[in-house]
């Protein structure tokens, strides 16, 4: 950006070498808040700043031109915490705007963030925000936090933006211009937190942009209420999606060394409990079918996957469940879903973004009387839940997947208990998709022993209402599920990301 010499007193935008303004101190302090570990995760954020101000001021009230640009100067510095500010300084004439959209455009920025610096005209700017294509946050704020008794006139004029933002927002309405209005002073917490979400949230949405997910197989047959459009996938959230065949699948299976079979088995004994009731070589081929899992992911440089397994384990060069596999790339940041549900596959990405502490599930049976609901879902489980208690973890064949060679391995364990969010992502009606999620708890209890991952959950409301008003949303039978309470973050994550959002 152009940056601020100490010693000048010009405009911002005037013709100076371009830089980035420095990281505030937010990136230098050992602060292990949750808004400090958020934050450097969007430290790399591409912020286009635009002031606007209003040329005609300038006549009559040259002294307010230096007001407004030591104004936009404060406010540039206090946006460099949230990433690296991109500005032309003081937009104040069409012209101006003109050449400022032009450079953001080129800059390539995650972000435009707008301030009435003075009172200014809509017209300058609106023609270059409509065509930004860019999220859009108006910054409702003025110089002063408070007014003096004996406000001079030129202080009003630097303390009367406000009038400025309707005569934005107004056209931005009329234009279906989605945007976000954050209002407040700099010096506010409130606003922290404001700006916090909407970096959080972009950031989410800019990891989303040119990833790929995989399927391995096909959907599962029937299963309608995951079916998807790969071209409105691609075009609401920019994910690509990967076919794989299962020959590329047997192929990395064949080519896999014994000793990188007796390398992950030695890693997987020190750490977790392993059943002795496996048969024959089951359990080695499922060492072996991980192995083969992570080579592709990685020649694929796949971020998710969407695995239908019977292709796997009915498959006769394979056939073992990939549960172990899928579980040990949850482990590492890979999200898998299972039954080849994409849409469930991008929702576990969404969370990841916020924490590595996801999964992915589903509702199996409901407890009236206790206004509980067990969830789970076949074999796999994302290891990092169990990071500081690996020996809860039970490796065991699975309990009911019969392959051609056995059944592989399955995860059996004690869920944390906990706060969570549950997701569901799903395409609704004419080409939008809606984001579900509501805030629960696991319950602290022993799942039930038939062998395949299960827990507890409790909601916030009477579990009757609860399943009225989910199922009533339209949600797909399948679910992402994340420790932590991240609704606010979903709420504008889909914002941004221009989505039907429903909060059960």
């Amino acid at each position: 950006m152009k940056g601020f010499d100490s010693a000048a007193d010009d405009d911002p935008g005037a013709d100076r070498p371009r830089r980035r303004l420095e990281k505030s101190r937010l990136y230098q302090e050992k602060d292990m808040s949750v808004d400090a570990v958020l934050s450097r995760k969007y430290s790399e954020l591409r912020l286009g700043f635009i002031p606007l101000a209003m040329e005609g001021y300038w006549k009559s009230k040259p002294e307010l031109k230096q007001k407004s640009i030591d104004f936009a100067r404060v406010l540039e510095k206090y946006l460099t915490q949230f990433g690296c500010v991109y500005s032309m300084g003081l937009v104040d004439s069409t012209n101006k705007a003109e050449e400022c959209c032009l450079y953001l455009k080129q800059e390539d920025v995650d972000v435009i963030i707008v301030v009435e610096i003075t009172f200014s005209l809509s017209g300058i700017i609106i023609p270059g925000l409509l065509k930004s294509g860019r999220p859009l946050i108006v910054w409702n704020t003025q110089k002063d936090a408070t007014l003096a008794e004996d406000l001079s006139l030129n202080d009003f004029y630097i303390n009367h933006g406000l009038s400025g933002v309707p005569c934005l927002t107004n056209v931005l309405v009329r234009n279906k211009a989605q945007f976000t209005l954050i209002s407040g002073h700099l010096s506010d917490r409130k606003v922290d937190e404001e700006f916090n979400l909407s970096m959080q949230a972009i950031s989410a949405l800019k990891g989303l942009w040119g990833s790929r997910v995989g399927i391995i197989g096909h959907p599962y047959s029937g299963m309608l209420d995951f079916s998807y459009d790969a071209t409105s996938l691609m075009s609401q959230f920019g994910v690509n999606t990967v076919h794989l065949s299962e020959n590329e699948i047997v192929n990395a299976f064949k080519n896999v060394s014994d000793k990188e079979i007796a390398s992950l088995a030695e890693i997987i004994q020190k750490q977790y409990t392993i059943s002795r009731d496996f048969k024959d070589d089951e359990f080695n081929r499922s060492l072996r079918l991980a192995c083969a899992l992570e080579t592709v992911v990685k020649d694929k440089q796949l971020d998710a996957v969407a695995n239908y397994c019977q292709a796997l384990f009915t498959h006769p060069e394979i056939g073992v469940v990939p549960c172990l596999g899928t579980s040990l790339l949850m482990q590492k940041g890979v999200q898998f879903s299972c039954e080849g549900d994409v849409p469930s596959a991008v929702a576990c990405m969404v969370l990841r973004h916020f924490t590595e502490k996801t999964t992915f599930s589903e509702m199996w049976s409901n407890d009236f009387k206790s206004d509980e609901v067990m969830m789970g879902h076949c074999g796999q489980q994302n290891l990092a839940l169990f990071a500081e208690n690996p020996e809860s973890v039970m490796i065991r064949p699975h309990p009911w997947w019969e392959g051609c060679c056995g059944r592989g391995a399955s995860l059996e364990m004690k869920m944390p208990p906990g706060e969570i969010t549950i997701v569901n992502l799903s395409p609704i009606f004419e080409g939008k998709w809606r984001l579900t999620f509501t805030e629960a708890e696991i319950v602290d209890k022993l799942p039930r022993p038939f062998g395949a991952p299960n827990f507890t959950v409790r909601f916030q409301k009477p579990l009757a209402e609860f399943l009225n008003d989910w199922t009533h949303a339209g949600p797909s039978h399948h679910i992402a599920v994340a420790y932590g309470k991240w609704g606010k973050y979903l709420l504008r994550f889909a914002e941004f990301a221009e989505l039907d959002c429903l909060e059960v």
